[in-house]
């Protein structure tokens, strides 16, 4: 790779990109491109894309013991393995499309082409695993997929139920509590394992500002971004998006595989866990009416999201999910209006006002949630750590006198270089690394108090690339605002022989028209930060109200 030779000998004091290269780059000598994609079952490569698992241990165990009369223990507990659903990549060669195009598109034309024969030259034809390395390129398809760890496994979870169950006269009672674990998620959060990323030191030394002189600004560029001549310009078997360029930064010739960009790897370590109190009050349906109510008071645990860089470490956060709902409480009331024959009015009247006032239907359904966690970037900005929730608020909603739903002095924004360095004016928002708080330690780094005469920059814009912390990202007082929601249904049943009737249904959704809003601003140095944004830009999260009509036949 003559090309990274010359990159790697330019003098640092003329290229720093070049300095970090003959720092922590790879000698000339040394420097290859490694890996690549394969096809199964070519090449010694196994057919299989996971490592075979042949036995899964699944006991289970449930039990109900009657205590006293009408009064029932009831328990389980067991593993449960699920079904492996986990499939190649079969795009890669296995799927073409012929792109179609009239005659009058640009550079395009091809004689005999009709509406009758739209492709006179053929359809493009899939190569399937002939090409192997050479497969997809030159098309903006070929790149890097998500790879799955060989010996990933299936998700199974593990659960146990425990509730006690008490009838009184018509009523149903039901308490009981549920664990239930997760385990062999394989998608991280959605953000699997990076194989490709350079080794701590080196990735530090890419984000680390050069300082020429002692107090002076920093150079606008990291190293990591100098760009170098690219050594894969006109290469074969690399994608052309990275073989069509002519430059590339000094970071991405630090990778293990520096043809390549970031490589995610599925591994299957990912857990959730889920505790939950569930209560149940039923009515049986009698005297024309039915009622149904249930209550859970439950926390969701996730640990299967990579945070911070994953060049420093690779730790995975264990935190309250995302999805997490506190309370979760359901009323579903069904009335049958106590008119028409054998009810308790007009029960003797005549067929048609019974057709006409019988068979009618109310039912309600309320449904209340809490809001969900608010999750924090905690590696884009300042973030003093620990819960930031509001001291002395009052109720879920925000603080009546700031508007915060948080404690938004434990965050601030990254100095840019458009941040005044001394003597920055305004409200709100921080002006100068003078007015941060002390537990930031801008002043602490070395351009913090160097600004050339005349100008509005500051010596630390760029001082924080790596920035790296592992603060929680989410806190259970640190919600989005709960929602009600109204489910209103009038229905009408017509027999029409016995065992046989049709009824008339009428639903409406969200009856009582109330937007909800969601989406807390967490971006420190916003105007509205901590608040849900402006009046223009507030959308509701959920539906208007909907009404549905339909009908069905019951037989």
């Amino acid at each position: 790779m003559g090309g990274y030779t010359t990159d790697y000998n330019i003098s640092a004091s003329t290229n720093i990109g070049s300095g970090l290269l003959q720092q922590w780059g790879i000698p000339p000598g040394a420097f290859q491109v490694i890996g690549g994609p394969e096809y199964p079952g070519l090449n010694g490569t196994p057919r299989g894309e996971l490592n075979p698992r042949y036995k899964y241990f699944q006991p289970r165990l449930g039990f109900a013991y009657q205590i006293v009369n009408n009064t029932v223990l009831r328990g389980g507990v067991g593993r449960f393995v699920q079904a492996d659903f986990n499939q190649f990549n079969s795009t890669n060669g296995f799927s073409t499309s012929t792109p179609y195009c009239p005659s009058a598109c640009p550079n395009y034309s091809i004689v005999g082409q009709t509406w009758d024969n739209p492709f006179p030259n053929g359809l493009v034809t899939a190569t399937g695993n002939t090409l192997g390395l050479q497969t997809n390129i030159g098309s903006p398809t070929g790149g890097t997929p998500t790879y799955e760890a060989p010996n990933e496994g299936r998700i199974y979870v593990d659960n146990m139920t425990l509730s006690l169950q008490r009838q009184i006269s018509s009523y149903l009672f039901e308490v009981g509590g549920l664990f239930n674990r997760v385990n062999g998620l394989n998608n991280q959060g959605g953000s699997a394992k990076d194989i490709n990323v350079p080794s701590a030191g080196a990735w530090f030394a890419a984000n680390t500002p050069i300082f020429p002189t002692a107090g002076g600004l920093p150079d606008a560029t990291l190293p990591g971004n100098t760009n170098e001549a690219n050594p894969f310009k006109g290469v074969a078997n690399i994608n052309p998006s990275e073989s069509g360029a002519t430059s590339v930064s000094a970071y991405q010739l630090l990778r293990p595989n520096p043809s390549a960009g970031d490589i995610y790897m599925n591994t299957g370590f990912g857990r959730d866990f889920y505790y939950a109190l569930n209560t149940r009050v039923e009515r049986r349906y009698s005297n024309g009416l039915s009622l149904r109510q249930s209550f859970a008071y439950s926390k969701k645990i996730s640990e299967d999201d990579l945070y911070a860089n994953q060049a420093v470490a690779v730790k995975i956060e264990k935190r309250l999910d995302t999805t997490d709902t506190r309370f979760n409480y359901t009323l579903y009331p069904v009335y049958e209006l106590p008119f028409g024959k054998g009810k308790r009015f007009l029960g003797g009247s005549n067929r048609l006002v019974d057709e006409a006032v019988s068979g009618w239907e109310f039912a309600v359904i309320y449904h209340f949630l809490s809001g969900t966690p608010i999750t924090f970037p905690t590696n884009s900005n300042f973030f003093e750590g620990g819960d930031p929730k509001l001291k002395n608020k009052v109720g879920p909603g925000p603080n009546q006198g700031t508007g915060k739903w948080f404690d938004t002095t434990r965050f601030a924004p990254f100095p840019s270089k458009s941040t005044p360095a001394t003597g920055g004016t305004g409200s709100g928002a921080l002006t100068d690394p003078s007015t941060y708080p002390g537990w930031t330690g801008v002043l602490g780094y070395p351009g913090a108090g160097a600004a050339p005469s005349g100008t509005t920059l500051n010596g630390v814009y760029n001082d924080f690339a790596t920035w790296n912390t592992y603060n929680a990202t989410t806190f259970g007082d640190v919600r989005e605002p709960y929602t009600t929601n109204f489910t209103v249904g009038l229905r009408k049943s017509f027999p029409i022989a016995e065992g046989v009737r049709f009824q008339c249904r009428m639903d409406m959704f969200n009856a009582l028209n109330h937007p909800t809003f969601s989406s807390i601003n967490v971006t420190p140095g916003a105007s509205t930060f901590g608040q849900f944004g402006t009046l223009a830009s507030l959308a509701a999260a959920n539906t208007a109200r909907q009404v549905q009509l339909s009908g069905r036949l019951s037989f």
